[in-house]
């Protein structure tokens, strides 16, 4: 009996024991296929992640390519205006979306060619990014300006106050295109950096013989002399009557250009009228004084742009960034020693976005670069940002005007000295030194678009940031 019973145990418990292996199986098997599908999706998230990461640092190469050239012709769907004004590219790069552009987009004489998409492409961290840059219409534009777009700014203001650009990054992962695909949408405008569009140093300014200012104001935080037959004439096209909020809000009663210091003018018949500095024994009403109270009151007038952080401090981000952008245009020049130098050369076909840039070596002694370009002031002018550093520069004679600005900082042992040599010498634009200015000959301003778009004169911000999936 006790025998029968085992038996019939055991008859059952191996028909169970098969079916637990069974439904284990099962089980196992269902685990595996939801750890496997899981595993899959942890993956793609990584991978859209990583197109997400691309297609980002794509809109922050598009906004380095900005802070370089945001001549606003050059990102819009017409390609004849590329060149408009000679303002061709420096860089040979289009980042417009067109798909049809120039064989050497540096040169608008050269033949066209179809490109698969628009903008620039870019391996990336494994990935691959398309980024493309447009203008947004604007009030005031041109005819040929931002042509053929025809989505607006989202701000109603001109393109000389703030110009709008949208860029669209996409980014791949893997860079065939056969993983994850992101894109960015994100618009950006520039912004003013108070980078004064006039004469300007710390120091003083000497104006000799028969030195010619016409259309632009001279600014010292120091003194300014007028000697011999020395005039400043015509209008401030860049600050009218030198109210400019935030920096300044007392009017002079004139848009003429004129004469600004924080110590003393000596030689000036239009003190208190045209001319404004801050002598204490002969003072000028406004006083000009180097920082005003706040409010600000009517008796004071100071500078109409930001003076305290100056373009190309000696250690500050615009001075390096105007470094790297010579080194990216192959016009940096770095002396092993120290001593009197001559620049007799200038890049062909230069724009307001050519940086020429020029290093002396940190030493005790003194380093001077003479401007020897061209043979005549009647020449066709060469245009760009001049950028000398650890030296002194003087304009030489006779030779070809520079259409630009002229950026002079000291080493550790001396501040940089500008000196416009005399004798039909001419410059188109402005110096900002960190030394004493002379100069003797003739001088005239920037247009004001001109001036505000070169680099290092204005920054990028962020107006909007969209990310899609795709």
């Amino acid at each position: 009996m006790s025998v029968g019973f085992a038996r019939d145990e055991a008859g059952v418990a191996l028909p169970l024991a098969i079916m637990v292996m069974v439904i284990v199986g099962v089980m196992g098997a269902g685990l595996l296929v939801f750890v496997r599908s899981d595993l899959e999706a942890v993956v793609e998230v990584n991978r859209g992640q990583r197109a997400a990461d691309i297609a980002e640092a794509g809109v922050q190469a598009a906004k380095r390519q900005l802070l370089s050239d945001a001549n606003r012709r050059h990102y819009d769907l017409e390609l004849s205006n590329d060149c408009t004004g000679g303002d061709r590219r420096v860089i040979a790069e289009d980042w417009s979306p067109l798909t049809t552009v120039y064989s050497d987009p540096a040169d608008c004489t050269s033949g066209t060619v179809t490109r698969s998409e628009g903008g620039i492409s870019r391996n990336f961290a494994g990935g691959r990014f398309n980024v493309t840059i447009q203008c947004l219409r604007q009030p005031g534009d041109d005819a040929d300006e931002c042509a053929g777009v025809e989505e607006v700014a989202p701000e109603n203001v001109e393109a000389t106050e703030r110009a709008f650009f949208k860029i669209i990054s996409t980014g791949y992962y893997p860079a065939d295109g056969s993983g994850a695909v992101r894109r960015v949408e994100a618009v950006y405008h520039t912004v003013d950096l108070g980078v004064p569009r006039a004469y300007f140093t710390p120091s003083n300014i000497t104006l000799r013989g028969t030195a010619d200012i016409t259309g632009v104001s001279l600014f010292s935080l120091g003194n300014v002399e007028i000697n011999g037959g020395a005039q400043v004439r015509g209008e401030d096209r860049a600050y009218g009557d030198w109210a400019n909020e935030p920096y300044n809000t007392t009017a002079r009663p004139t848009n003429a250009a004129g004469i600004g210091a924080v110590g003393r003018i000596t030689g000036s018949d239009k003190m208190g009228t045209r001319d404004f500095h801050g002598d204490l024994s002969k003072p000028t009403t406004p006083r000009f004084v180097e920082n005003p109270s706040s409010p600000q009151g009517s008796g004071e007038i100071t500078f109409p742009f930001e003076h305290e952080s100056q373009l190309g401090q000696q250690d500050g981000v615009q001075i390096e960034f105007l470094r790297e952008e010579a080194i990216r245009q192959g016009n940096y020049i770095e002396y092993a020693s120290s001593g009197n130098k001559t620049l007799s050369t200038w890049p062909a076909n230069s724009t307001s976005s050519t940086v020429v840039f020029v290093r002396f070596p940190d030493s005790p002694s003194s380093s001077t670069l003479t401007w020897s370009v061209g043979k005549s002031c009647n020449d066709p002018p060469v245009r760009g940002t001049l950028v000398i550093t650890n030296g002194d520069f003087k304009m030489g004679q006779h030779t070809t005007p520079l259409q630009g600005t002229v950026i002079v900082r000291g080493g550790i042992y001396q501040d940089g000295d500008s000196d416009d040599a005399g004798g039909n010498t001419c410059l188109d634009g402005f110096v900002n030194a960190s030394g004493n200015i002379t100069i003797r000959g003739s001088v005239q301003p920037l247009a004001s678009e001109e001036a505000l778009y070169r680099p290092g004169f204005y920054g990028v911000e962020l107006w909007s940031w969209r990310e899609l999936y795709q």
